[in-house]
């Protein structure tokens, strides 16, 4: 996310945001190069997929709390990507009816 903001937020040229994961990562230039040049094409990815991905992980919390043992992963997994590509509210609506379903 920091990369991506600050090549389109704080304008960092290229080979700033490899530099940035060069020191921060430990990563290899010639392993985020591909990466890099993919945030500089498209603005915002990084930083929408950590959203739906942080999104994904409390929702996961969710029904493991609400489940308890009942909960199953691949039954969860399912309820998240079966439902398409869908906006986040509606996948956590998805995720009610995997607890809702569950619970009988």
């Amino acid at each position: 996310m920091v990369v991506d903001t600050g090549l389109h937020s704080k304008r960092w040229s290229r080979q700033k945001a490899v530099d940035f994961f060069v020191t921060q990562n430990g990563s290899k230039p010639d392993e985020v190069a591909s990466e890099v040049d993919r945030y500089c094409s498209w603005p915002g990815q990084a930083c929408g997929y950590k959203v739906g991905h942080s999104e994904i992980v409390r929702q996961r919390g969710i029904a493991e709390n609400a489940l308890g043992s009942a909960y199953d992963f691949k039954a969860f997994n399912d309820a998240v990507v079966l439902g398409g590509n869908a906006p986040l509210d509606v996948m956590a609506k998805n995720v009610e009816w995997y607890i809702a379903g569950t619970r009988g």
